[in-house]
């Protein structure tokens, strides 16, 4: 087991996953969604590659747009 904080709020996990995993876990469509692990944005490109380690820190936020 490790245990994340997920928008502040610690989630126990069975194994070490990926940021792609842990939003599917979750149940979030993650085209609504922007990332951060540990402060650092990370691309949705990238999350399928990003290993969530324990005490890892992970922000969902609304992306902004517009222009």
């Amino acid at each position: 087991m490790i245990t994340i904080e997920l928008d502040d709020q610690p989630l126990e996990l069975p194994a070490v996953l990926t940021l792609d995993a842990l939003l599917d876990r979750q149940g979030v469509a993650p085209e609504t969604v922007a990332t951060a692990v540990d402060g650092v944005f990370v691309a949705r490109s990238a999350r399928a590659n990003c290993q969530l380690a324990d005490g890892a820190r992970v922000t969902l936020f609304q992306p902004i747009v517009g222009g």
